[in-house]
């Protein structure tokens, strides 16, 4: 038995051996009626095992491949791509619970304190004033990349650079409104349907509740992302897991599979001209293509770094760190497409990919040994809404990690994480206004 074997063996009994008390658990909520799902048995169970583990087990032991590993043999780190992730998936449950219990009993917020009506009055307002500014923009705005994906007359490369534009805004008020059309506004009706939850009533709460779901629904899809859809009907199940203690088995799949469907229409849409030319068999090609990319970037990772390229260190967590370090700051998967893919980079954006691939390209083995450790803080502290704690303070973390695989997305955002503290820190200073009073045990 070569040491290859021996760690794939390995990997394969630490797998099962965390995961049928798991799935015994899951099952036994599910014959009692329900399942008790949270932000950290979601992640593992979509954001993980769906989006990575299947196509890792694949990539392992059938001949299915992908694209991008055509001119590359990456046989040679599929092995130590699989050990890898179970070992991430293993730490990362634990360290979460770890740390979420550890806030559950140093922090004591009492969600009680905080004054519904004036937080009400505030969300129905700017979720009036967007609705209003996006339906004008898009009646009256031009080269808006939403309202070229619905007149269905642009090819997808047309599509796809449309989106580019879009997203690489520029100057201080395109950055702006890039800001609040992909992190403020989709979170004002998941905000609404907290406050519905925590017991507040209003006359006009439907009407206003309504506007507030066309506003963040066209925000998330302005950028026309295939899959905005279904990360905003995750923010949704979200605020509902968080005050349903038991969800029927029947639901979540339901919605979920609701959701699944709505992803692959954007991809239809998306790729139209392709599909009335080449039949339905193009769609099914992108989309177990795309399916297999998420893992592939990832792979590739292990692969690229550092015998091509090499590890970035702290130049690839941030363009401050990059600056200490006398570099410029490129993101470990923007390198990769860059590598990968240089023709098409400009539109493509970043490699999609996994936490430990990205931890891998910045410090090698160390970052992969930290990187569930780094991550459990975050997701165990989001843990507590679902345990019936700050869930007023907390949902829109809760919502940004629920809704978004970033862990099936890159891992230096979890190191120097400007985005979530982007949304968090003025929502508290909104809050502060409301008489937010925060009591640490001691």
């Amino acid at each position: 038995m070569t040491v290859q074997d021996f760690l794939l063996y390995f990997s394969w009994a630490s797998l099962f051996s965390f995961a049928m008390p798991a799935f015994y658990f899951f099952y036994a909520d599910y014959f009692r009626g329900g399942i008790k799902l949270d932000l950290i048995s979601f992640v593992i169970y979509f954001n993980l095992i769906f989006l990575i583990g299947f196509s890792l087990l694949l990539f392992n032991f059938s001949d299915v491949s992908n694209s991008y590993f055509s001119p590359y043999p990456v046989e040679k780190v599929v092995g130590f791509s699989l050990l890898a992730f179970f070992y991430f998936v293993v730490f990362f449950y634990y360290a979460s619970k770890f740390f979420c219990h550890f806030f559950l009993v140093k922090l004591n917020i009492d969600d009680s304190r905080f004054d519904l009506s004036k937080i009400y009055d505030f969300i129905v307002v700017l979720s009036w004033l967007s609705f209003v500014f996006l339906i004008f923009h898009i009646v009256f705005g031009q080269d808006v990349a939403i309202k070229n994906f619905f007149s269905m007359n642009s090819t997808s490369l047309e599509l796809a650079t449309s989106r580019a534009e879009t997203t690489q805004a520029s100057g201080f008020f395109g950055v702006l409104v890039k800001e609040l059309l992909k992190n403020y506004i989709p979170l004002l009706f998941p905000l609404l349907l907290m406050i519905r939850r925590l017991g507040f009533r209003s006359k006009f709460f439907i009407i206003n509740l309504t506007i507030a779901f066309f506003a963040s629904l066209i925000a998330t899809a302005w950028f026309i992302e295939k899959a905005s859809v279904v990360y905003f009907g995750f923010s949704i199940l979200a605020v509902h897991l968080c005050f349903d203690s038991n969800v029927s088995f029947g639901r979540v799949l339901s919605y979920v599979s609701v959701l699944l469907f709505f992803l692959v229409g954007m991809f239809y849409f998306f790729y139209l001209n392709a599909v009335e030319k080449d039949g339905v068999g193009y769609l099914i090609q992108i989309l177990s293509h795309r399916f297999t990319t998420q893992a592939a970037g990832y792979v590739l990772a292990l692969y690229v770094f550092p015998d091509y390229i090499d590890f970035r260190g702290i130049s690839g967590i941030s363009g401050f760190f990059a600056s200490v370090a006398g570099d410029k700051f490129q993101s470990t998967y923007g390198i990769l497409i860059d590598f990968l893919d240089p023709e098409n980079a400009a539109i493509s954006g970043a490699m999609s990919s996994f936490a430990v691939g990205d931890a891998w390209g910045l410090f090698g083995i160390w970052g992969v040994l930290i990187s569930p450790f780094v991550c459990g803080v975050y997701y165990g502290l989001a843990n507590l809404p679902f345990k019936g704690r700050a869930r007023v303070i907390l949902m829109p973390l809760v919502i940004f990690l629920f809704s978004k695989p970033l862990l099936a997305s890159g891992f230096y955002g979890f190191l120097y994480p400007v985005g979530m503290l982007s949304i968090l820190l003025p929502y508290w200073l909104f809050l502060r206004m409301f008489a937010w009073r925060a009591v640490c045990r001691k």
